[in-house]
């Protein structure tokens, strides 16, 4: 049963943690051009 409880637990926790994982290694590979910079321009293109 705790195998199974660890690869549940682990499926959750590694789907959830490659959405952040990825992020932060971009923004520093890039400084934060990537994820704040687009995001702001996206929300003040639009916007006008």
């Amino acid at each position: 049963m705790k195998p199974s409880q660890v690869k549940i637990s682990a499926a959750p926790s590694a789907a959830q943690g490659q959405t952040p994982a990825p992020q932060p290694p971009q923004a520093n590979s890039d400084t934060h051009i990537p994820a704040p910079t687009p995001s702001e321009q996206t929300t003040h293109q639009p916007a006008p």
